[in-house]
């Protein structure tokens, strides 16, 4: 099994992003984190298989709805990111 496969974390921070649908790196089913801050993204299409998701950091982007986010993702909030200093949306496991 190749390394990629088995990643668990990945960081795509200030990418320009405007959707998650055509990044191959969020085909990995094995991430339980993954960093989307800084970007533009609108929609969550593209990441609604990871069903192992434990931390996802939407921080700075134009998404309104966690809708469809699988895995243990439980709360949604869109209060102040602390160390971003900006409107966050994030969701986190306990």
């Amino acid at each position: 099994m190749a390394a990629t496969e088995q990643l668990e974390s990945l960081s795509l921070i200030g990418r320009g992003l405007t959707s998650c649908a055509h990044v191959p790196e969020l085909r990995l089913i094995s991430l339980t984190t993954v960093c989307l801050h800084g970007n533009n993204i609108t929609d969550l299409e593209g990441i609604k298989h990871l069903t192992r998701l434990q931390h996802l950091n939407l921080s700075s982007n134009a998404v309104t709805s966690l809708e469809g986010v699988q895995g243990e993702c439980v709360a949604a909030s869109r209060t102040p990111n602390p160390a971003c200093e900006v409107p966050a949306i994030s969701c986190w496991s306990p």
